[in-house]
């Protein structure tokens, strides 16, 4: 071979950060079960590497000249990395990157420590039952101000069950959103149950890892998460962060960011839940696994965890609102 044609070659093999690679790898984030919104982040971190990189071929890369390219960039270190690392693990994954040529396994992802306490991150659950409590349905009349509605004119009612069925499930399950989302499009089981005391249901959706994932629930939190799945989708974040904005507007209390609700719950759960065990009873799953012989959790929850019920975080938080459907209507199981 030629020294032109080994350059042909070295070219044509060449591993580079272009438009038809970000799109196999995106479309694999999908198969995956990534959120849209994940995709998007993904892509417009590349979009930078590619900014500071150029059409390199990655297998020629060095880890400083990766810390080079970072040191150019603004903030966001510990997703570009993560974007980044994403990418090359699923070039190795294709075969056309080895571990020997990919010096991004060396590239330290930094920790993000917490800017404050976790109960700093923590609402007071009096902030969130009054919150809660003012998440109301209303009218208005398209082409006016909220503030300045008329009295009469062609009213549109805006819904607000969709809105606090999701308030439900993140306070008191301390549900991821994504984790709502997939729930609510019919990517996860919702099951009934009968003569298992405070736990009426659980919640069973695939977590962003492959695993799944089963979360015991009380009727309250049961009869929203059927809401949802029978409406199909749950309301987008766009319309959810509006919707917090507009109660906290026309009810005068502090709006209530709906991801702080996962650390509410946290916190409230260490520092005053109580741990509701099924009242047919049953073995913690980590002592079965043990019993068994299996070297860690995941194995047993892998093939058995279709007949597992766990325990359920019980709080003294109260959501109450006259519009919830009261008493919980029986709604049909359905099965994604």
């Amino acid at each position: 071979m030629t020294a032109k044609e080994a350059a042909v070659k070295a070219r044509a093999d060449a591993v580079i950060i272009d438009a038809p690679t970000v799109a196999g790898f995106l479309d694999d984030l999908r198969r995956k079960g990534r959120t849209e919104p994940y995709i998007r982040y993904i892509r417009s971190y590349l979009a930078d590497w590619v900014e500071r990189l150029g059409a390199v071929d990655l297998r020629q890369v060095t880890l400083q000249q990766y810390r080079q390219a970072l040191a150019k960039m603004k903030g966001a270190e510990h997703k570009r990395i993560v974007a980044l690392k994403s990418l090359t693990a699923y070039l190795r994954e294709q075969g056309r990157l080895t571990r020997t040529q990919d010096a991004t396994l060396d590239l330290k992802t930094p920790t993000i420590e917490p800017a404050r306490p976790m109960d700093e991150h923590a609402y007071t659950m009096e902030h969130v039952q009054k919150f809660y409590a003012a998440l109301s349905s209303y009218r208005y009349v398209t082409g006016y101000r909220v503030d300045r509605q008329p009295e009469e004119g062609e009213f549109q009612t805006v819904d607000m069950q969709p809105v606090r069925d999701v308030f439900v499930l993140r306070a008191l399950c301390g549900m991821h959103g994504t984790e709502v989302e997939r729930l609510a499009e019919g990517k996860g089981v919702i099951n009934l149950l009968e003569g298992y005391g405070e736990i009426a249901g659980t919640l069973f959706f695939p977590h962003k890892s492959g695993e799944g994932h089963i979360v015991s629930v009380d009727a309250q939190a049961l009869a929203a998460a059927q809401r949802l799945q029978a409406r199909g989708r749950a309301p987008n974040r766009v319309y959810l962060s509006r919707a917090m904005r507009r109660t906290a507007q026309q009810s005068g209390l502090d709006v209530i960011e709906l991801e702080r609700l996962r650390h509410s719950f946290i916190t409230w759960a260490v520092t005053g839940g109580t741990l509701v065990q099924p009242k047919d009873g049953g073995i913690p799953i980590a002592s079965i696994a043990e019993l068994v012989g299996h070297k860690t959790q995941r194995t047993t929850r892998r093939f058995y965890l279709g007949t597992f019920i766990p325990p359920m975080a019980r709080l003294t938080l109260r959501l109450e609102h006259p519009e919830d459907p009261k008493p919980a209507p029986k709604f049909v199981v359905v099965a994604g």
